[in-house]
């Protein structure tokens, strides 16, 4: 099996944002990636690897051309070399720098702070190349440097979320358990002296708030004290309370009993000390507190602003000036439309009537960063721009490289701004569900732009056929849906499946493709088959089958003449058979050898001699399991391999490398929360890899 090296310089490349046109300078940088296919069967061990290729969605099946061309398809709209996770871009000029090495880190970037000397401290969720996780320390001359704080979270993944110098020691917030090495407890908060790099004696404990969420994630320190703000219950060795913001000692591990904030949200967030008020993101609001006291400030209980469901999100401090966002028409009878500036020269900021909007940002200022000339508002992924000294709206010559989805943080530094964020396809051109690269690994312009995704992809005899979801396709749209084929201008050929409902999965087979799905008419010949059907590579028209299944098939895999089906189905061939079936790849005659499974099955993957499926059952063959299981192909018994899996919507099962792809819509796996992504399971165990593919499904990457 072929291997494509992909060797990717981007300077001067245009790049998009959200349809805005980047044209950005990315300069000193290789990209090497390296994509392995699988031809529609099996991918094969590579060695020498390193790099990614990345899409902002699953990628659900590969296929080889003759040629060596590559053809990827899934449910992504951008997909090409993992873009850095940190730049800087400076909106006066348009100048974009990547940050650091591009190849950093896999994962997301959520904070970054200046070392003092050039350099910077970066924190997120992610894996460093330099095998550090979620915090790293980029040197001055751009390179990674070797420390290693070792932040941990038992098994699960830790997140950094806050990052704080002062007096030459990194303070760290976010959801971990331990740090250094070895490794000593620290419940989200740690400190490290940059000097040595060593963790810091200081550790005040945080336990869980009343809903048993632990985090910090944001720090502001003064002499003597460090605020914090996110989701905690008792904080310091004297086991105060004070909701979702606290005040800490420096000198011992106790809290700072004479500050008690009330009626704060578990979800505090962004503290900001200022002439002796503490101003903070309360669950969406901006407040105002005493920094000795936590008190509410008599300043932000006379802000009042028009219309009255409207309201206060975001700020930013530069200097002396307070700048404040959210959604408002006026502010104290001054009419500004969703920014506001208050002057913050003494104790309380002073309402500055002589600066106003002249025109109004495109909704809620959810976020915001100011630097010496310009004001950058984002609102549901939109970038505003908008000129210091009078309001007006500024436009700048190129976009920023920021957008919906990928704004975490950034610092300011003069006009320059530091972006960190959590897309990997950031820049990258839109290219919707399929997507094609030739030998030597550059995206070819093949744009079939199907309008929904693609399920599987199969070559034959350099013939492409695609099955998915999609209800037209083509360069020049055809109107035609679900199953088609392809030719190499994108452009839908005459064959005609003439598929009524989604293809969920299909293969090349004994010279036939087998198509499963969710149609209950397929075939150029009206052959009546449906959710299990061959058919014809010359004609579509339909081939001998026995096989008649009352349900969809959601995914199979084939096991030389065994083919497994899964999906939501109760009858094969007349007998009762629910969700899960054995068939005869020649015959489709119906086979004994499978477990009772009592719920859907989603996915199917066999590997050395073991079938592993996955869907929405709890129980197979009587043994209680948890969306994931094994059975013995040769005789249908249940293995002891039982990861456990909440999901909540389909998605595909694959076996790449003998390593297992879920690819799904999940709540936890193993106790670890994600809202969306792919993992890789180890068959033997269960246990999470990071081979072949990364945590999440917007990563398709093979380690060294």
């Amino acid at each position: 099996m072929r291997v494509l090296l992909l060797n990717v310089l981007i300077i001067g490349t245009a790049l998009l944002s959200l349809g805005c046109t980047l044209e950005a300078n990315i300069s000193g940088h290789m990209l090497p990636s390296l994509l392995r296919p699988d031809g529609g069967d099996e991918v094969v061990d590579a060695p020498q690897i390193s790099q990614k290729i990345c899409a902002n969605g699953p990628v659900f099946s590969q296929a080889q051309m003759p040629g060596g061309e590559t053809i990827l398809a899934g449910d992504f709209s951008r997909i090409g070399p993992c873009t850095s996770p940190f730049l800087k871009y400076n909106p006066a000029t348009g100048a974009v720098v990547a940050v650091g090495p591009l190849d950093a880190a896999v994962g997301e970037a959520h904070v970054i702070v200046a070392d003092g000397n050039g350099g910077y401290y970066v924190g997120g969720k992610f894996v460093a190349k330099n095998g550090n996780q979620s915090l790293l320390h980029i040197k001055a001359d751009g390179t990674l440097s070797d420390w290693n704080p070792n932040i941990g979270y038992g098994s699960l993944e830790p997140t950094v979320m806050a990052l704080k110098i002062q007096d030459d020691i990194l303070y760290v917030g976010g959801e971990f358990s331990t740090a250094g090495s070895p490794a000593h407890a620290r419940s989200s908060l740690a400190a490290f002296d940059l000097a040595t790099g060593e963790l810091a004696s200081w550790a005040p404990p945080l336990t869980d708030d009343a809903t048993n969420e632990l985090f910090v994630n944001s720090i502001e320190t003064t002499a003597g004290s460090v605020f914090i703000a996110g989701a905690f219950g008792a904080v310091g060795a004297n086991a105060h309370v004070s909701e979702g913001i606290a005040k800490l000692n420096l000198s011992d591990n106790n809290a700072d009993t004479a500050f008690v904030a009330t009626g704060r949200t578990a979800f505090s967030g962004k503290l900001k000390l200022h002439n002796g008020t503490l101003l903070a993101v309360d669950g969406g609001a901006f407040v105002m507190l005493s920094s000795s006291t936590g008190a509410e400030t008599v300043f932000m209980a006379g802000i009042t602003t028009v219309p009255v469901w409207g309201g206060l999100a975001d700020y930013e401090l530069h200097g002396n000036e307070l700048w404040v966002g959210g959604m408002f028409d006026s502010v104290n009878g001054h009419p500004t439309r969703n920014l506001v500036k208050f002057n913050f020269s003494g104790g309380t900021p002073v309402l500055d009537t002589s600066w106003a909007t002249i025109y109004e940002p495109e909704g809620w200022v959810s976020i915001m960063k100011v630097t010496d000339s310009h004001i950058l508002s984002f609102t549901n992924g939109v970038v505003g721009y908008w000129n210091k000294s009078n309001g007006t709206q500024y436009i700048p010559s190129v976009a920023s490289p920021v957008g919906d989805a990928v704004y975490k943080a950034a610092l300011t530094e003069g006009e320059d701004l530091l972006f960190v964020h959590t897309s990997k396809t950031l820049g990258i051109p839109e290219t919707r569900y399929l997507a094609m690269y030739d030998a030597e690994g550059e995206l070819l312009p093949w744009h079939p732009n199907p309008n929904d995704y693609v399920k599987s992809v199969v070559v034959h005899d350099s013939r492409i056929f695609v099955g998915g979801r999609f209800t037209d396709i083509g360069a020049t749209p055809s109107g035609k849906d679900y199953l088609v084929e392809i030719d190499a201008a994108g452009e839908v050929t005459s064959w005609n499946a003439d598929a009524n409902d989604e293809i969920t999965d299909m293969r090349g087979v004994q010279g036939s493709l087998l198509v499963a799905g969710e149609f209950t008419e397929i075939g150029s010949d009206d052959m009546g088959a449906a959710y299990l059907a061959k058919l014809s590579f010359a004609d579509a028209t339909g081939l001998p089958w026995t096989s008649q299944v009352d349900g969809r098939i959601l995914g199979f895999d084939i096991d030389g003449t065994e083919l497994i089906i899964g999906g939501g189905f109760s009858m094969v061939d007349g007998q009762a058979v629910d969700h899960l079936a054995k068939v005869d790849l020649s015959t489709g005659n119906l086979m004994g050898g499978t477990p009772t499974v009592n719920n859907w099955v989603n996915g199917v993957a066999i590997v050395n001699g073991k079938v592993y499926i996955y869907g929405q059952f709890t129980d197979v063959g009587g043994e209680a399991r948890s969306r994931l299981a094994a059975f013995n192909l040769s005789d249908g018994s249940v293995t002891s391999w039982a990861p456990t899996i909440v999901v909540w919507a389909y998605r595909a099962l694959r076996k790449v490398s003998d390593k297992l792809v879920v690819m799904a819509h999940f709540n936890t796996v193993e106790g670890v929360k994600y809202a969306d992504g792919t993992l890789v399971l180890d068959p033997v165990t269960g246990a999470k890899t990071t081979d072949p593919r990364g945590i999440y499904s917007s990563t398709v990457w093979f380690e060294d």
